[in-house]
């Protein structure tokens, strides 16, 4: 793996840690949403998910909560905790 490659690995873990911490009474829910319109992206454009998250993300630039939130859904949904 590459050193980019672990640096991105890095910033959604953090994403979901910060989230899970900051907000743990809506953090299962608020995922869960996200990972729903992770999988209608992924289905609908019939590719893989996280290319669905990288698509939502650019899609929700300038909305960095937001891209938080995606990105926090993605790891819980490739290694929940």
């Amino acid at each position: 793996m590459s050193e980019q490659h672990v640096d991105i690995a890095s910033k959604l873990y953090s994403a979901r840690r910060s989230l899970r911490s900051l907000c743990p009474d809506i953090f299962a829910e608020r995922c869960k949403e996200w990972q729903e319109v992770i999988k209608k992206v992924s289905e609908g454009k019939k590719i893989t998910d996280i290319q669905a998250m990288i698509d939502i993300m650019t899609r929700l630039e300038g909305k960095e909560v937001a891209q938080m939130w995606v990105m926090a859904a993605y790891v819980e949904m490739v290694e929940p905790s």
